[in-house]
C-alpha cells in the first residue's frame, strides 16, 4: 500500500509470507498424495477410478502450482523491494522449496504417464485384468458376453496425453520460474523451526542430534523433508 506506515508494511509483509507458506504446504501435501496415486498403476489398485484421479488430480496440481507461482512471483519481483531482511529471506526460501515440489510433482507426472502407457486399461469386456489373479468369471453375465465400450476404451487412452500434456506445462512454467527469480539453491536454508528451539530441546542438552529433518521439538515447527 502506498501511503502506509512502516507497521501496516510490516504486517502486510508478515501476512503475505503466511498465505505462500500455507500455499507451499497445501501443494506439498498435494505432491505426496498424488505419488501414492502414481504407485498405484499397474498394481491390483488400478482401474478407472485411479486413472480418473490421476487426470483430475494432475489438473488440480497444476493449478496449485499457478497459484503459488504467481503469489511468491508478485511478492519476489516487486519494484522497490519493500520487504525487509527476514521477510526475503522467508520467501527466497520458499520459492526454493516450491521448485523443488514442483520438480517432484513433474517427475511423477512422467512416471504416471508412462506406467499408463505400459499398463493400458484393457477392456471391460475382455476379461483380461491388469493383475492375473486366477478368478475367472463365468455364466451369462461373465464379462465375455459384453460387447467393449468404444467410449471408455477411447476414454483410456486419452489419459497419457493428458498427463503428457499436464507435464509439458507444468516443465515451461519451472523454466520460466528459474528464468525470472534468480535464488542459488545453495544460498537458502530450505528447513524450518528456531535454532534457539533446537539448541534448548532435551535431545541437544543431552549431546544427541535430533533424528533426521523431520525431527520436531517442543516450539518448533515441522521440516519439510521432501524425498525424490
Amino acid at each position: 500500500m502506498r501511503g502506509a506506515g512502516p507497521g501496516e508494511r510490516a504486517r502486510e509483509a508478515r501476512e503475505a509470507v503466511a498465505e505462500c507458506r500455507a500455499a507451499y504446504e497445501a501443494l506439498n501435501r498435494f505432491t505426496a498424495s498424488y505419488r501414492q496415486l502414481v504407485l498405484g498403476v499397474g498394481s491390483s489398485a488400478d482401474g478407472r477410478r485411479l486413472r480418473r484421479a490421476l487426470e483430475e488430480s494432475g489438473r488440480r496440481g497444476f493449478e496449485l502450482s499457478l497459484g503459488l507461482r504467481n503469489q511468491l512471483l508478485a511478492e519476489l519481483t516487486e519494484p522497490g523491494g519493500r520487504q525487509e531482511e527476514e521477510v526475503k529471506m522467508e520467501l527466497e526460501r520458499i520459492w526454493v522449496l516450491c521448485l523443488s515440489a514442483l520438480e517432484i510433482f513433474l517427475q511423477d507426472l512422467g512416471r504416471a504417464h508412462d506406467l499408463s502407457r505400459i499398463f493400458p486399461l484393457p477392456s471391460p469386456t475382455s476379461g483380461t485384468q491388469l493383475v492375473n489373479t486366477g478368478v475367472i468369471s463365468f455364466g451369462p453375465k461373465g464379462w465375455s458376453l459384453r460387447r467393449p465400450s468404444g467410449k471408455t476404451s477411447e476414454r483410456a487412452g486419452e489419459l497419457p496425453e493428458e498427463l503428457a500434456q499436464w507435464g509439458q506445462r507444468l516443465e515451461e512454467m519451472l523454466l520460466e520460474m528459474e528464468t525470472k527469480v534468480n535464488v542459488p539453491v545453495w544460498s537458502v536454508e530450505a528447513t524450518v523451526g528456531d535454532p534457539e528451539a533446537l539448541e534448548h530441546s532435551p535431545e541437544s542438552s543431552a549431546g544427541r542430534s535430533p533424528r533426521g529433518c523431520c525431527a520436531r521439538g517442543p516450539d518448533r515447527l515441522q521440516s519439510h523433508c521432501i524425498v525424490a
